[in-house]
């Protein structure tokens, strides 16, 4: 599979796009949370994600930023936690 510019500069003829129904894996899940979390929740992913406790510190995660953070009392964190995993990389 090739981008329109490296399909379109093979010599072998036309060139025609089939489109075979596949999506980015991103656009399969939203998040159904607010932003302000979503930036919040990917700044801690990207540290502790894929660790033996990442469960235990997701949990403490909560907690804290309800506490500084009342505004996200309401939000979905099981979402957000169903996204993580404690098997290594």
């Amino acid at each position: 599979m090739y981008d329109d510019g490296i399909a379109n500069s093979i010599p072998s003829g036309s060139v025609s796009k089939i489109d075979i129904g596949l999506n980015s894996l991103k656009n399969l899940h939203v998040l159904d949370v607010c932003d302000a979390l979503k930036n919040l929740f990917k700044n801690w992913k990207n540290k502790w994600n894929h660790r033996a406790d990442t469960m235990i510190r997701f949990h403490k995660w909560v907690e804290k930023t309800i506490k500084k953070y009342p505004q996200f009392v309401g939000e979905n964190f099981h979402e957000l936690q169903s996204t993580l995993s404690v098997e290594p990389k």
